[in-house]
């Protein structure tokens, strides 16, 4: 079951195409509704999703590790 987090202005109503989703006060709407994720995916850049924020985010935040260096000397 996928679970998705919307953001949008506080209160918002999306009332379109049989699909509704009342956001919160502080504009969030978590839901696992595919026909209500799949409708506000569409809806951008009204609706926001913040899964993909968050996976940019840990992307952004991996540290690549250098290679290291051998230790020998060359003679």
């Amino acid at each position: 079951m996928k679970v998705a987090k919307f953001k949008a202005i506080p209160n918002y109503e999306y009332n379109r195409d049989g699909v509704y989703a009342l956001f919160n006060g502080e504009g969030v709407l978590v839901t696992n509704d595919e026909k209500v994720i799949a409708a506000l995916e569409k809806s951008k850049p009204f609706v926001q999703s913040l899964d993909k924020k968050a996976e940019e985010a840990e992307e952004k935040e991996t540290p690549v590790k250098p290679k290291s260096k051998s230790k020998t000397k060359a003679k």
